[in-house]
């Protein structure tokens, strides 16, 4: 089935009629296409959490992203881009190699956010509010719906860094933090370690 990549200028936005629908985006916004169906990748959304002591899977070497005092290891945030926890999310972009992590909770409102199978300029992934039908950029979190100013949503950025799974256990009081589980809900077995040499490639 052949995936349609129509942009449509109309009054200063872009209406780009999408998998998730027809939505306006600021126009800068220009370089948006179709990269597959919406929800190509499985947003973890109740996602499970295990104490450090408990994790013998992990090597070395794998990469994981850290916010608070949660862990996110790599090998299972690659398979679905996106992770839901209580008031936040944790994304990856496996085509420019960058996890952020945003705070969900916006104006009384808390998105779930979910895959929406378009990229902007080839390599930055969008994903959406499944409640909301807001689209947002990957890595910053931008709405790219509505003018600035005008039915924005924009998430907040929160601190959050990736580095090796030994540079965890290093961490003042890691041992209190907590690793995601590999008990996601689906069937992926998340065997395979993921790290810098896979990032690179």
């Amino acid at each position: 089935k052949r995936l349609r990549r129509e942009i449509v200028s109309k009054v200063g936005a872009i209406y780009h009629r999408s998998p998730i629908g027809p939505f306006p985006v600021a126009a800068r916004a220009e370089g948006i296409t179709i990269a597959g169906p919406k929800d190509i990748r499985h947003s973890i959304n109740q996602p499970k959490f295990e104490a450090v002591r408990a994790v013998d899977w992990l090597t070395d070497q794998d990469l994981v992203v850290v916010e608070g005092q949660k862990v996110f290891p790599l090998r299972i945030v690659a398979k679905h881009d996106i992770v839901n926890y209580e008031g936040g999310a944790v994304v990856f972009c496996g085509l420019c190699g960058t996890a952020m992590a945003f705070d969900r909770r916006v104006d009384g409102h808390t998105a779930e956010l979910g895959v929406s199978g378009l990229l902007v300029h080839g390599n930055e992934l969008i994903s959406y509010d499944r409640k909301r039908k807001g689209s947002l950029y990957y890595l910053t979190g931008e709405s790219l719906n509505g003018h600035r100013g005008e039915n924005r949503e924009d998430l907040q950025l929160l601190g959050a860094d990736m580095m090796q799974w030994r540079e965890v256990r290093m961490i003042p009081g890691s041992e209190n933090f907590e690793v995601l589980s590999r008990n996601t809900g689906f069937r992926f077995k998340y065997n395979q370690p993921f790290t810098q040499e896979t990032l690179s490639f």
